[in-house]
């Protein structure tokens, strides 16, 4: 039977998560193991993904879980990035003031890794042209406020470990991609990045990506996909970032994807799709979205796939298809509600918001058999979609 991402799974809380810090230099090993806030509708608990809570705390059981976590700032205190991780404890703040740092930051210790605009704007992090910008190879890491740029042998930011919070940072003009996940990782939290102009994809999960979150970033204009998940990729969240005129796919899944939310994204222009599933991919909820003038598809799903569930999503004059399934037994619609498409010739006699008659699905058999006679429904409503603390979208 296949499986199918309804409402009601949508909005059941994910499993908790151990917070995973494996490595020796631990700093959760005094502190309770935190549970990923849970999911949930509009009439019961919030839906959000969590990140502003999970950060917040995770930065303070970095702060205050060891005893000998402290501050180093650079370069007042020592002269590079690098000798301030060398010399820090576990769990210490490392601040970084504006300059420009031609270095290959490696993290080896879960640090809290923060730049400061000390007058000079952002502090840069330039490659030199060689391998990632910084590389992140601890659990437990932090890393916000800087400009990565200039790795023509590796990504601005590669990271082989997990539970990691990576924010507000600018991941720029790198030769292959700007983000990069290598390796079975789990709990990484990217928010409020801008990454964009970088040759290949702007955020990559080469291998196996399970209850991550990807929200709120600007993704934009990089050489190939926006976020790519290329391997197994089970319960992420991906919420209201911009992904916008890159060079292959907005948002694609490549293997197989199970049980994650793609929801109220903005992914215009792509030069191939908005959003692609594939890979036998099953039980994903896709809802929310605005996906527009994409140069072939807005939203696909190729063969193999199903039980997936497309629903509320906008898809306006995307260049070939709005709407692509050669998948067996998706749903695009939950039974109430379907997804507004500008190449639907909608008659609404009775004004119910919904058009007379189904919307077939390009590609196969599928059928949305209640589309929108207009855009704006929503299937998860936008205050359960906030990102609480962020005050680009509000506060809880």
């Amino acid at each position: 039977m296949s499986r199918q991402m309804d409402r009601r799974t949508a909005l059941a809380a994910f499993p908790s998560a151990n917070r995973c810090f494996s490595s020796p230099w631990s700093c959760n090993r005094c502190a309770k193991t935190l549970d990923w806030p849970r999911l949930a509708g509009s009439k019961g608990r919030r839906i959000l993904p969590l990140m502003s809570r999970v950060a917040l705390a995770l930065l303070f059981l970095l702060a205050a879980a060891n005893p000998c976590a402290g501050l180093v700032t650079v370069p007042v205190d020592v002269p590079t990035i690098q000798e301030a991780i060398d010399g820090a404890c576990p769990c210490s703040t490392i601040e970084v003031e504006s300059g420009v740092y031609r270095e290959n930051v490696v993290v080896d210790r879960p640090v809290i890794l923060k730049g400061v605009d000390s007058g000079g704007g952002n502090p840069i992090i330039d490659a030199g042209g060689w391998v990632s910008g910084i590389s992140i190879i601890s659990d437990g890491v932090t890393v916000s406020g800087f400009i990565i740029t200039n790795s023509n042998l590796g990504s601005g930011i590669e990271v082989k470990s997990s539970c990691n919070t990576i924010y507000n940072n600018t991941i720029t003009k790198n030769a292959l991609n700007g983000m990069k996940f290598v390796g079975n990782l789990s709990e990484n939290i990217v928010l409020w990045n801008t990454i964009g102009e970088n040759g290949f994809s702007g955020i990559v999960f080469k291998d196996e990506a399970q209850k991550s979150t990807i929200a709120g970033n600007n993704i934009e204009g990089n050489g190939f996909s926006g976020l790519n998940f290329a391997g197994r990729a089970d319960e992420n969240l991906v919420l209201m970032n911009e992904v916008i005129d890159n060079g292959f796919v907005g948002i694609q899944f490549q293997e197989f994807a199970e049980e994650n939310i793609v929801s109220a994204n903005y992914v215009e222009g792509n030069a191939f799709g908005g959003i692609d599933v594939s890979g036998g991919s099953q039980g994903n909820l896709i809802s929310d979205n605005c996906i527009m003038k994409n140069t072939f598809t807005g939203l696909s799903l190729s063969n193999g796939t199903s039980g997936n569930l497309m629903v509320a999503n906008c898809l306006l004059f995307n260049l070939e298809h709005d709407a692509y399934d050669l998948g067996i037994e998706n749903c695009w619609d939950d039974g109430t509600i379907g997804n507004y498409y500008s190449s639907c010739d909608c008659v609404d006699e009775n004004r119910d918001g919904i058009c007379d008659d189904p919307f077939p699905i390009d590609g196969g058999s599928a059928m949305d058999h209640y589309p929108l006679a207009a855009p704006g429904a929503t299937y998860i409503p936008w205050e359960d979609l906030v990102i609480l603390g962020d005050p680009r979208f509000g506060d809880a």
